[in-house]
Order: C-alpha cells, then sequence, then structure tokens
C-alpha cells in the first residue's frame, strides 16, 4: 500500500495504563496547563503532529505554531510574517537583520504562559500565503525554549507544562533514561530494544511512529514481515522523501517501562539527505509521538534525563 500525505517531519530538516492528570502528575497543581492541539488530517493520515496555542504581542487574533523538538529554534515562517506585517505595518520595526538571517523580536505567549525567549527566528520562504485573517499556523516552537527548564508532556490528557523546579516532578513515579542534546540541539535518548539500549532521536515533528536508516535493525524489529508493508512519501519542509514501512513486532521502552506496540508501524530509508543528517548526529533511529499518546514523558533539560511515567 502506498500512501501520500503533506507533513513536516522535521527529523529531516538540515542544520497503556490509565493514570490520573496534573495532581499526580507534578507536585504544584498551580502551573499551567498549555493545550496540545492534534492535526486531524496528518492524524487520519497515520501520523500525529501537534500544535500550541500562540499570541503575539500587539496582535488580538490567536494563532497555532507546531510543536517541534526537531527544531534547534523556534520560527515564524516568512510568508505568515509578511502577511502578519501587512495587516500591522508598525512590527516592521521588530524585523532584524543579522549576518545570514532575520530575527522577529517579539515576546508571545502559549496559553498564559510567557515564553522564555524575545525573539523568533525567520524561517525563509516558508509558511501559508494567506492574507492575516486566513494565517493559521504561523511557525514552530523549537528546543531553545526549554533551555534548563524541565517539559512535560501530558498525551492522554493534550496538554503540556513547563517547569523550572525539579522538585516539582514526582520522580519515583518516572522511569528515567540518560538524555543528551547535541551542539545543534538535537534530543537523543536511550531506549531498549530488544534486550540492548540504543540512541533515538526525539523528534515531536516525525509524523511516524519509529523511522531508522539501519535495514537490520528494520528487519529485526519488524521481524523482516512479508506482509502489512507500505510506503509513505511526505513532504519534508519542501523536498519529497519515501519511507518504506511495516509493522512492528517488538517492543522498545525502559528496565520498567514497554511501549505499546499497537498499531505502530517502523519505517526504513535511504534517503541521501536523511542518512547525512543521521549520521551527523552519530544516530541510525528515531522516535516520534505515536509510542507515547497513552503516556506522560518528561524532558529534564537541568539534568539530561527523559523519563515516561510507569506503567
Amino acid at each position: 500500500m502506498k500512501r501520500h500525505f503533506i507533513i513536516l517531519l522535521t527529523l529531516f530538516l538540515l542544520g497503556c495504563t490509565t493514570h490520573k492528570n496534573l495532581g499526580t502528575s507534578i507536585k504544584n497543581a498551580e502551573i499551567t496547563k498549555i493545550p496540545i492541539l492534534i492535526d486531524q488530517e496528518a492524524k487520519e493520515a497515520g501520523a500525529i503532529v501537534f500544535y500550541v496555542p500562540v499570541k503575539i504581542d500587539g496582535i488580538e487574533k490567536e494563532f497555532k505554531m507546531q510543536f517541534d523538538l526537531g527544531m534547534a529554534v523556534s520560527v515564524i515562517y516568512e510568508n505568515s510574517l509578511n502577511s502578519i506585517l501587512k495587516k500591522y505595518p508598525n512590527l516592521k520595526r521588530k524585523l532584524f537583520e543579522r549576518n545570514d538571517y532575520q530575527i522577529f523580536k517579539t515576546n508571545f505567549t502559549f496559553a498564559d504562559v510567557n515564553s522564555s525567549l524575545d525573539s523568533l527566528v525567520v524561517y525563509k520562504n516558508y509558511g501559508s500565503d494567506k492574507k492575516f485573517q486566513g494565517q493559521d499556523n504561523i511557525g514552530s516552537i523549537g528546543v531553545n525554549q526549554f533551555n534548563n527548564r524541565i517539559l512535560l508532556i501530558n498525551y492522554k490528557d493534550l496538554y503540556l507544562q513547563i517547569i523550572e523546579n525539579e522538585n516539582q516532578i514526582p520522580k519515583e513515579k518516572f522511569d528515567f533514561t540518560p538524555m543528551d542534546v547535541t551542539s545543534n540541539k538535537k534530543i537523543i535518548v536511550k531506549l531498549k530494544a530488544g534486550k540492548d539500549y540504543v540512541n533515538f532521536l526525539f523528534d515531536t515533528g516525525n509524523g511516524v511512529p519509529i523511522a531508522t536508516i539501519n535495514k537490520e535493525f528494520y528487519d529485526l524489529q519488524t521481524e523482516n514481515q512479508k506482509e502489512l508493508k507500505d510506503t509513505i512519501s511526505g513532504n519534508s519542509w519542501g523536498d519529497i522523501i519515501c519511507l518504506y514501512g511495516a509493522k512492528q513486532q517488538k517492543s522498545i521502552g525502559m528496565e520498567n517501562t514497554t511501549l505499546s506496540i499497537g498499531d505502530n508501524r517502523l519505517y526504513y530509508t535511504q534517503a541521501n539527505r536523511i542518512v547525512e543528517i543521521f549520521k551527523k548526529i552519530n544516530i541510525e533511529h528515531s522516535i516520534g509521538n505515536t509510542l507515547f499518546l497513552d503516556k506522560t514523558i518528561v524532558f529534564d533539560f537541568k539534568n539530561n534525563q527523559f523519563g515516561i511515567m510507569k506503567n
């Protein structure tokens, strides 16, 4: 089966137990929940991509941005920004040139949470050309939003939280594994696949459950499925890439936490661009949102740990 859909797979950009909600997830129930908005069109196509609501100072309209931990920095799309500046020409004074890029210097909020950033990098030649009122998804939130903070994502109840104090996380309720953030802000987590722990690039902008450039790993995890195969043709920031998938057969997780296999599919590719990016950060596999849809997870950027709430 061959499927086609357009989705932001930013890992390819160059450069099931029920648990109680907030009260048992973190110790301070006053930390604001930022709602997660699921892309329904992508979900129907078999991918999980999500957004967060965003408001920019001086603009009454609420937008959304893709929540994308495959991005090193938070960006606003140039086409969308141009539409905004046509409506609010006084904001042009907040656009600044750097050596080889532009920044839009502005304060913005998610729900009622102030961003820790005071500017967004302008992502050239990208975004919707619609007029202001038609603008919706105007950018992407990247890793630099969470420097020296803790990010909690509750997929089941569809919210995230930005936590300053590590004591607000009940660590005994989470299974932790080492996490590394590379010099170009890629998040690498160690997860158990078979008998061994292996490195995965974690990318919330990655629409597929698991991707790999290692054919042996692909065959092992899918038990070399002869049936139930498919091919995805995806739009990765303007480039068409192909991934070849089969149903996942073996579980991935941690010592005390197993991620549900369900209907998950694992995808293999040897696209030159993808291979180059993976090899640049010395990994062969990536993992996205899909395996965690019944989980609460934390990215502890203070102590370089990744945690999954225990089963």
